[in-house]
């Protein structure tokens, strides 16, 4: 399991909070705008009014019991598979979701293209921190809507073989995205036995489920590929104005999709998700880079992780500047270092992401990396760089000795953590070096990637049957 220090609240609160969501459950109700789920909560004893189900107790503890504590996603070519909850060794890295523009050094705003689209994948694919691709980095203004998410995960395909991240599909849609997955694949029932994509359940808060929402879950709980949970309660709009009460209504909407995902087919992976914005009270715009919302995201993490034992995820490297400055480094570093020391398992909205996610920045995409590449080194731990005998050098060189030639610093001198991007040279050789800022660094960087990997990575043969598949839908 991946060490954690940062706590919020305690046991009692902690068993507080599972007691009201549960209250809540069976006296609010939750909706689910889809007939056959209903049905299906029905044939289990739960009490229905229309859309609405009650849930009981009994029927939510009996599917936390049947949720898997961890589990493996399967890569294309086996070689990067992604281990989550039990036995992960290392946090897990998705980059952002959602956003529908591309800002540019300058500072201009244009809308995202399927190119843009291609880009990150690229990007996430050289990073040696990002574990999953997908689901929508940017949202491409210029794919067709037929067939759209089957369409994007064969550009995810194309240029990364990480374990996938869907989007939002119909039944029918979801068919299309497990088709081409086995095709990629190379054998017909992969996914029978494979946990090779995700998908990102985002409740219409407060506990409401969507059709969409409700379609999809069926789509992927049928064949057991994992369901992140994923609430985006907003105090005083879509949650009350009261902390703790933020984290009952988000574990209970968990604990609902939970409940409907196990009912569904149990056994299929989940991963709890604690996502919570602050609300400018002035204007009503979600607030990504709040210390506030940090505090009650971090309360979920630990009802996942110490009274459910389950994985946790949670939206990290968030911010809401506009441009990348001050603003966007620190409420992007607050977040990812909070979220990491309070232990959650898997991040996403974590690279490029500006404005309360609706801004990706490849300047920014390339300067969070590096961020993730500090919080690595940081989560190794002491004993990453240690030498033998260290304390008898010590009591041999005593007061005022040189260190500069012992075997330690011989042994141990690459082993220390230098920054690509950021620069630690004396201001001198900043000055000789043209004083270049960071963000040219970083673009000079990114295209550098970009260039190198044009190459599509599906086989030409594979990549060829999946386009024909899509002649025939």
């Amino acid at each position: 399991m991946l060490p954690y220090s940062l706590k919020i609240v305690g046991k009692d609160t902690l068993q507080s909070i599972h007691e009201q969501s549960l209250q809540l459950l069976s006296n609010a109700g939750v909706v689910f705008d889809n007939e056959e789920i209903v049905r299906l909560f029905v044939d289990n004893g739960q009490k229905v009014d229309g859309k609405r189900v009650y849930l009981s107790e009994t029927f939510v503890m009996k599917a936390l019991e049947s949720v898997p504590r961890g589990f493996t996603m399967t890569s294309r070519n086996g070689t990067v598979d992604v281990t989550i909850g039990e036995k992960q060794g290392s946090l897990v890295v998705a980059p952002g979701n959602g956003t529908l523009f591309i800002q540019d050094i300058e500072g201009q705003r244009r809308r995202a293209t399927i190119a843009d689209f291609d880009n990150i994948t690229k990007l996430c694919e050289h990073s040696r921190n990002v574990s999953l691709v997908g689901s929508i980095p940017v949202d491409p203004v210029d794919l067709p809507i037929k067939s759209k998410p089957a369409r994007l995960v064969h550009h995810l395909m194309q240029y990364s073989n990480k374990p996938l991240i869907g989007q939002a599909a119909t039944l029918e849609e979801v068919k299309q995205v497990f088709d081409i997955i086995e095709i990629a694949m190379g054998q017909k029932g992969f996914l029978d036995n494979n946990v090779t994509i995700s998908y990102g359940v985002n409740p219409a808060s407060p506990l409401v489920f969507e059709p969409l929402t409700c379609e999809t879950m069926q789509g992927y709980a049928e064949r057991k590929q994992a369901l992140f949970i994923l609430p985006g309660l907003m105090p005083g709009l879509t949650g009350p104005m009261d902390f703790k009460g933020l984290v009952v209504l988000s574990n209970a909407e968990n604990l609902a999709a939970i409940a409907c995902a196990q009912m569904l087919n149990p056994g299929t992976p989940v991963v709890y998700s604690a996502g919570t914005f602050m609300v400018n009270m002035k204007n009503f715009y979600a607030i990504t880079g709040s210390p506030q919302s940090t505090l009650v995201n971090i309360a979920g993490i630990q009802m996942a992780r110490e009274y459910y034992g389950l994985p946790s995820r949670t939206m990290a490297g968030l911010t809401d500047a506009k441009q990348v400055d001050f603003q966007a480094g620190a409420e992007t570093m607050q977040n990812l270092a909070l979220y990491t020391m309070a232990g959650v398992h898997v991040i996403n909205e974590c690279l490029g992401v500006m404005d309360s996610i609706t801004t990706t920045s490849y300047e920014k995409w390339i300067l969070d990396d590096e961020l993730l590449d500090r919080l690595r080194v940081f989560s190794a731990g002491i004993d990453q760089v240690a030498a033998e005998n260290t304390l008898d050098e010590m009591i041999l060189l005593g007061p005022g000795g040189d260190y500069l030639q012992q075997p330690s610093t011989f042994q141990n001198c690459r082993s220390l953590y230098m920054p690509e991007i950021s620069d630690w040279n004396t201001f001198e050789d900043w000055e000789k070096a043209g004083k270049r800022d960071v963000l040219q660094i970083a673009r000079e960087k990114c295209d550098r990637i970009l260039q190198e990997r044009q190459p599509i990575l599906l086989p030409a043969e594979v990549d060829q049957e999946i386009t024909a598949y899509f002649n025939t839908i």
